[in-house]
């Protein structure tokens, strides 16, 4: 990565994040009268999850101080950590045969290559390349090389070159594809592979309770599994681990997972997660897990879980990961290792040089996983290699296991099998359960129960009012306990003569798209204000006039940064949403022009899933109209995973408890769609 890419995400970047909101778009925004925010209130929702993700680092920073006082309290927290990464993985899967093949082999100098084939899942193909020493005397020690986001996956020079030098210097190394690169494309209709890919998939994964991580874990277990079956490899020593990038990702999470990884050096990723968030942002979908804020889990805690292993972390000086954060985050480790007797088991080795697995980092894993299974820390030296080309490695006859296995069973696919078998678990839980328990449970999965426990008062800000032939339109903002404001526009039907002063039919009108789409003077608000109902459109958050432009994927996901770090600090955008739907009833509850006991609640596009949990919380929601909303989880997102903007749609697990249509289900005829 170039240096010029490096100052704009560490330093041009988070000045641009944290600009005054009133200040620099004035001249760009054209005149809106029934805008109610100032400019720039497109960075709100982001700013607002980012210092939520600020309060639980400090929360992890000051429990992590308390457990450095003795050993005992060091170890203690430890297992905490260990305990809660397992919980957020969720179970995995008993292992399948792995049906192995060699479809060929390639004599290189001092090491030859084997192309190998196997299932990690039934009827889902991993495909891989062993690089075996041919000097020396087997066994050798074995070593997993995790391929970062590289389209052509193993494949990639720096990944053959890594590989190979630890050949010539008497390892044996599976370097794997990962799910959506090289050879085992999951989706190859979409419009990208690799990270998008990867977010895709992550949407059905995350609903049955698994996530890209949790794919990508199981391809790497399998893996060693795979090579502990190599007759070269020695079974009385650990398997080593390393990767960068994507391949970075990969190693730390597996690490920590898997007691028979030895030596691990995750390269490329590890930093701070609030930096992260500060500069370039959650990323995709195989890079984070839901909850793991909430659990006070950070990068390098990961390390901390392994602290009885070796554990070397590679970094960059020219990465768009910030070497400061990585360094801090470093020394903070230390003394964690210290504290638990284990300092030698953690180092931190940084090369000038950019993002990727460069021959400075090739050289010292190499050097590294040598010392930890050899007993040799000499000094290692990378001489020219000549990488082989893409069609050379493959190991399919047609370079993609979908081609070479019609009947090959995909992620999305494996995703789809799960939500169905959770149908019995479903009927068990509104057959079986309480209503009580039932919304204790859904509460809980939308993040809703902590989002009402940490409700301040309710605040209005006046914003003015706009006089009309058809009634008044009075502009406001909700606030809430220094929570995101949500703009809103109430419209007031012209009263007519003769008419009684009893309180006015209300609708609170909610639209993804934001208030103003249906707005215009032959739009539907016009249409209800017309019929004499009081009209409430209000912007929830993230729509609208606070609708965030940051993230990276808008062509397939255009709240995906929101998304992940709500989902991340345990607090999804659906349940938050929910909740700005409790305010807007809570402020109607205080105008005594309107009836708020039978509210309708009116819900365009992907505030459908919004106003399903709202009218299924509250009873204050008389009607919920739902209009061009998705109707199943199951069916529209798990079923279709090319379909576009749905991450913010979704809540982690819920599919182990209902779908959406058990919500529709449980309304009854409260629910209209049209």
């Amino acid at each position: 990565m170039p240096k010029v890419y490096f100052l704009f995400f560490v330093l041009i970047l988070p000045s641009l994040f944290l600009v005054d909101l009133c200040r620099g778009d004035e001249n760009k925004t054209p005149h809106n009268p029934t805008r109610v925010l100032p400019p720039g209130s497109e960075r709100l929702l982001y700013r607002k999850l980012f210092y939520d993700a600020k309060d639980l680092t400090n929360t992890r920073r000051q429990q992590l101080e308390r457990s450095l006082s003795s050993t005992e309290a060091t170890e203690a927290r430890r297992q905490r950590l260990k305990r809660a990464y397992a919980e957020l993985l969720g179970p995995l899967p008993a292992k399948s045969p792995l049906k192995p093949r060699v479809t060929g082999r390639i004599e290189r100098n001092d090491y030859r290559i084997e192309k190998i084939l196997f299932q990690s899942q039934p009827g889902h193909h991993v495909t891989a390349n062993v690089y075996i020493p041919t000097t020396g005397k087997p066994p050798y020690p074995g070593v997993l090389l995790a391929c970062g986001h590289s389209d052509n996956g193993k494949a990639y020079p720096a990944y053959q070159a890594a590989a190979a030098l630890m050949a010539k210097n008497g390892l044996v190394v599976l370097c794997y594809d990962p799910i959506s690169q090289g050879e085992r494309i999951q989706l190859p209709a979409a419009p990208r592979y690799g990270t998008t890919t990867h977010t895709l998939l992550d949407l059905g994964a995350l609903l049955v309770g698994r996530s890209t991580v949790w794919y990508e874990l199981v391809d790497g277990m399998r893996s060693l599994d795979y090579l502990r079956t190599r007759p070269e490899v020695d079974p009385k020593k650990p398997i080593g681990l390393t990767g960068t990038s994507g391949g970075g990702t990969q190693t730390t999470f597996f690490m920590a997972a898997d007691p028979r990884i030895g030596p691990a050096a995750p390269s490329c990723y590890l930093m701070t997660r609030l930096r992260k968030f500060e500069t370039v942002g959650p990323s995709d979908g195989c890079q984070w897990l839901p909850g793991e804020g909430a659990a006070l889990i950070d990068h390098f805690d990961y390390c901390v879980m392994r602290a009885d292993k070796p554990t070397l972390v590679l970094a960059a000086r020219d990465d768009f990961f910030d070497i400061l954060s990585s360094r801090a985050a470093a020394d903070e480790t230390r003394r964690v290792y210290r504290a638990l007797g284990k300092e030698k088991n953690f180092d931190f080795f940084e090369a000038l040089s950019p993002h990727g697995f460069q021959q400075p980092h090739r050289q010292e894993a190499t050097r590294f996983m040598r010392q930890w299974l050899l007993g040799d820390a000499t000094a290692i030296w990378e001489t020219d290699f000549e990488p082989l080309p893409d069609e050379e490695v493959r190991v399919t006859q047609s370079g993609q296991v979908l081609e070479d296995f019609p009947e090959e069973t995909t992620v999305a696919a494996m995703n789809l099998q799960a939500a169905r078998k959770l149908d019995s678990a479903r009927q068990a839980f509104w057959e079986s359960t309480s209503k009580g328990d039932q919304y204790h449970t859904i509460a809980g999965l939308t993040g809703l129960t902590a989002m009402l426990l940490k409700e301040g008062p309710l605040s209005i800000e006046k914003q003015g009012i706009i006089e009309r032939e058809q009634g008044r339109i009075e502009k406001m903002v909700f606030n809430r306990g220094g929570d995101v404001p949500l703009p809103a526009l109430l419209y007031m039907p012209r009263a007519k003569a003769g008419e009684t002063n009893e309180p006015l039919q209300v609708v609170l009108y909610v639209d993804g798209r934001g208030k103003q789409a249906a707005a215009g003077d032959d739009g539907e608000i016009e249409r209800l204000v017309a019929s004499g109902k009081a009209v409430l459109a209000v912007d929830l958050r993230g729509y609208g006039e606070t609708r965030d432009t940051g993230s990276y994927h808008k062509d397939i996901n255009d709240e995906e940064r929101t998304s992940m770090l709500a989902m991340y600090l345990g607090k999804p955008l659906l349940g938050q949403r929910v909740a700005d739907v409790t305010t807007c009833l809570d402020f109607l509850e205080r105008r005594g022009d309107m009836d708020a006991t039978a509210v309708e609640l009116v819900a365009v596009g992907r505030a459908g899933p919004v106003g399903l949990h709202a009218a299924y919380f509250d009873p204050r929601i008389r009607k919920l109209v739902l209009k061009d909303s998705i109707r199943s989880w199951i069916d529209d997102v798990v079923a279709k995973p090319l379909a576009p903007h749905l991450l913010a749609q979704v809540v982690p697990g819920a599919l182990k408890f209902y779908d959406l249509t058990d919500l529709e289900a449980a309304l009854g005829d409260r629910v209209e769609r049209q």
